[in-house]
């Protein structure tokens, strides 16, 4: 959750103490209880309390990764999030909806399924609300057929956008931003200078796209919108 100032000692002691026994626990910490931690100072202290707080509201995807749910990582959170739009729906979700999810796996799925299955996580995630975590809620944007399923890399130097920008878009959009060219993968967009991965999408007979080619494809989705 991107707590600055609370790291893996701090959280050693506070569990040493018993202050917190889980996540939810954090939520409830006050000013003088994290006092007589060693090398606690009141302005540190005070600057936790606070971090804590403001993480309260952090995206989505960092709370359910944060959750250490079995086999789901940054990216998985991060395409659970998007799909759902909000943790309501995910903790009511089934094996079926979460395996039909690109890039949700059954293995995955099922998992995710018993993780909020079971009811001690579903205790700490009502504590958790009750302490006042709401995760920002993710737009749930429309799904183009064209991106849909579909896996990108980005080689070589874009010109009119970033490489970060570029990725957003593909995401957005219900396609993945891959960093390695395969079998799977669906297009390679090629700006100056691009080298390997463009050889080798070459080879396995993946779709070239120009950098302005990957504009119009994105152009078309929005005006289909």
């Amino acid at each position: 959750m991107d707590i600055e100032g609370l790291g893996e000692k701090q959280v050693e002691q506070l569990i040493a103490t018993g202050l917190v026994k889980d996540p939810a626990d954090l939520y409830t910490l006050e000013l003088d209880q994290l006092l007589p931690i060693e090398r606690m100072g009141e302005k540190l202290a005070a600057k936790i309390i606070a971090n804590i707080g403001s993480s309260k509201t952090r995206p989505l995807s960092r709370l359910i990764f944060g959750l250490g749910i079995r086999h789901i990582g940054e990216h998985g959170a991060e395409v659970l999030a998007n799909h759902f739009g909000n943790l309501a729906k995910l903790r009511m979700a089934t094996v079926e909806e979460l395996s039909g999810i690109f890039e949700i796996g059954k293995t995955t799925a099922e998992s995710t399924f018993a993780y909020f299955a079971e009811s001690r996580n579903q205790n700490l995630l009502d504590r958790l609300e009750s302490a006042g975590v709401r995760p920002a809620s993710t737009e749930t944007a429309p799904v183009s057929a064209a991106f849909a399923k579909k896996t990108f890399v980005f080689t070589g130097t874009l010109l009119q956008l970033k490489r970060e920008e570029a990725e957003a878009m593909v995401k957005a959009r219900g396609g993945r931003a891959s960093g390695s060219v395969s079998k799977q993968t669906s297009y390679v967009v090629a700006g100056e200078s691009a080298g390997s991965k463009l050889a080798k999408a070459q080879q396995l007979g993946v779709v070239v796209l120009t950098e302005t080619e990957f504009i119009e494809m994105c152009d078309v989705k929005e005006e289909a919108q």
